[in-house]
């Protein structure tokens, strides 16, 4: 993990753990009517609090989708390597076939030998 995510989700579970002890407070003192008027002042400050962790939600929403973005640029630049090498494969396999030569097959079926042999017309010519 990027040290900037990693700080980011440092932040981000700050604000949670602070957001949860808040209520916690407000929850113990539900029944201090002094403290939940004195507590009415702050609205304000709670409305930009509020804000940033929607702000800090859609962070992490962005860098999700950029992860998961980066993963599938990376699923895709493998593919197309692993397609590279397979079609290099094919290729050599290929070179290495015409390479080897393969018994010779005449079209009445019998084998050839691979030295070429003279025509008989040439020697029954000279015969005369």
């Amino acid at each position: 993990m990027r040290k900037t995510k990693f700080t980011f989700y440092i932040i981000f579970f700050a604000f949670h753990l602070l957001l949860f002890i808040f209520a916690l407070v407000v929850d113990n003192n539900r029944n201090d009517l002094n403290f939940l008027l004195a507590l009415q002042s702050y609205i304000p400050v709670m409305k930009y609090v509020a804000l940033a962790g929607l702000i800090l939600f859609l962070i992490d929403f962005l860098l999700a989708n950029i992860a998961v973005r980066n993963r599938l640029k990376d699923g895709q630049y493998w593919e197309n390597e692993y397609n590279a090498l397979k079609a290099k494969l094919y290729d050599y396999k290929e070179s290495k076939s015409l390479d080897q030569p393969a018994d010779l097959v005449d079209s009445e079926g019998e084998a050839q030998s691979e030295e070429p042999q003279e025509p008989q017309e040439a020697e029954n010519g000279n015969q005369g």
